[in-house]
């Protein structure tokens, strides 16, 4: 088993990732059953914890700016972090990345989930490569807040 070099991407969030990550809307590229996802809150339960976590925050930040009445309407309120694992690593160490972001951005993590199902498949094609080779796409997503707990963007 080849070992993954560790990486992970922060970009603005989509409210259609938290039913992506429970896989409670289905994905092209789920052509593996042979391990188990795992994701910590389904879509309702996110969009719960995300709602009342803006708001909290949201009120924090208007409490310290008075003049203003509302977030800057570019202001980003949901970040998305994707993270490679490798075949062994367990969700302990991947809520560990969690722990380690909520504590450093002063962050809320919404939902953490681990897809084991993702990949593509390198077809035979000619008479040097006889079978089919699966490749798979070991990989996580971290769906946090994007305001620390005085309601201020993450950077």
């Amino acid at each position: 088993i080849q070992m993954a070099i560790s990486s992970i991407h922060f970009a603005a969030g989509k409210g259609g990732y938290f039913a992506h990550n429970s896989r409670e809307t289905p994905t092209k590229n789920a052509i593996f059953s042979d391990e188990k996802n795992y994701c910590s809150a389904n879509k309702d339960e996110a969009f719960k914890i995300y709602r009342d976590e803006l708001e909290i925050r949201t009120k924090a930040y208007l409490d310290n700016h008075p003049g203003r009445k509302k977030l800057h309407e570019k202001t980003i309120t949901h970040l998305s972090a994707i993270f490679n694992f490798n075949h062994d690593t367990t969700v302990e160490q991947a809520q560990a990345v969690c722990d380690y972001l909520e504590n450093k951005l002063d962050t809320k993590v919404v939902q953490l989930a681990m897809h084991r199902d993702e990949g593509h498949i390198i077809e035979a094609d000619n008479e040097d490569m006889h079978d089919s080779i699966k490749v798979k796409n070991y990989h996580g997503h971290i769906e946090m807040l994007g305001l620390d707990s005085k309601g201020n963007s993450i950077r």
